[in-house]
């Protein structure tokens, strides 16, 4: 299984879907905290920019109260974060992937398949990101629900 090293903000307005793919994500090594919308996400992202554990990536659910995941994206990136930021949700509209993806995601998880795909993903999008060519390891497929980036 893949170990991630990494410090994780993991935004889902759903207590039990924060603590199932936290426990994911901290079994393959990643120190992740959590946040319920999108409104405090961008806060913690923020207080943590500049101290010695900024976060290396964020992992957002598309549909929450208060502010979703494509709002805090945009706030995310007119603050200056230019960190990865992973789209999640529970529905696949058929196009959702790519979409994610056209509005400057890094990758999409359908929920559905997070215990298989979360941490392949996470990998990926690390990986590309530090410079590494983002190049798959043999034990990380691609994942079926997130199209190439163009």
């Amino acid at each position: 299984m893949t170990q991630l090293n990494c410090r994780i903000l993991l935004v889902d307005d759903y207590p039990a879907h924060r603590l199932l793919l936290r426990r994911i994500l901290e079994e393959a090594g990643a120190d992740v905290r959590t946040a319920e919308h999108g409104g405090v996400a961008v806060s913690l992202v923020f207080a943590a920019e500049g101290t010695e554990r900024p976060y290396d990536l964020v992992i957002t659910d598309l549909d929450m109260p208060v502010m979703g995941g494509n709002t805090m994206l945009v706030a995310l990136r007119r603050l200056g974060y230019q960190g990865p930021v992973i789209a999640m949700s529970a529905y696949d509209g058929g196009d959702i992937a790519q979409l994610c993806l056209e509005k400057g995601f890094d990758a999409f998880v359908e929920k559905t398949f997070a215990s298989e795909r979360l941490v392949p993903a996470v990998s990926r999008v690390l990986k590309a990101r530090r410079g590494r060519g983002g190049e798959e390891d043999a034990d990380e497929p691609e994942s079926p629900g997130t199209p190439p980036r163009r």
